[in-house]
Order: C-alpha cells, then sequence, then structure tokens
C-alpha cells in the first residue's frame, strides 16, 4: 500500500512489529536498510525480531519484495 505515493510497508508477519512511528510501545520494528553488497549499494526491508526481506539493488524492489512476501506468509489462524 502507499501512502502519499510513497509506499508503507507492511507489518511483519512472524512478531506483527511495523514501521509505525507512532507506536513507541512496540519492541520489534520494520526499518528499509541500505548497505554495500559486492555488487555495490543494495537494500532489505529487517525487523527488529531477526526477519529480514530479500536483498535488492533498488529500494522500492525491497520494500515490495517484503510487502509481498509479508503477504504470501501472513499466518491464517483457525480455533479448534
Amino acid at each position: 500500500s502507499s501512502v502519499g505515493g510513497e509506499m508503507k510497508l507492511r507489518a511483519c508477519p512472524f512478531c506483527g512489529g511495523t514501521d509505525d512511528e507512532d507506536n513507541a510501545c512496540q519492541m520489534a520494528k520494520v526499518v528499509l536498510r541500505s548497505f554495500k553488497s559486492t555488487v555495490g549499494p543494495a537494500w532489505r526491508v529487517e525487523c527488529g525480531c531477526g526477519v529480514s526481506g530479500r536483498i535488492e539493488i533498488k529500494h522500492d524492489d525491497a520494500m515490495h519484495a517484503w510487502n509481498t512476501r509479508v503477504a504470501a506468509a501472513a499466518p491464517v489462524w483457525r480455533s479448534r
């Protein structure tokens, strides 16, 4: 999803951490990080719980990969 034309990261499918600045109580936080790789600058989304997304050359691609992964990995809770 996007806000004002800027893509917003979805919550972590494992701990529920978000990139929401208003939630000061959350222990884990989802962030977009840049780093140097063997092919130059790269990006990936990481959560404070230890989960990380796929490494991409473009930051938009890293965000899209995280958001797609979150949608695919979202658990389905069923009561017994």
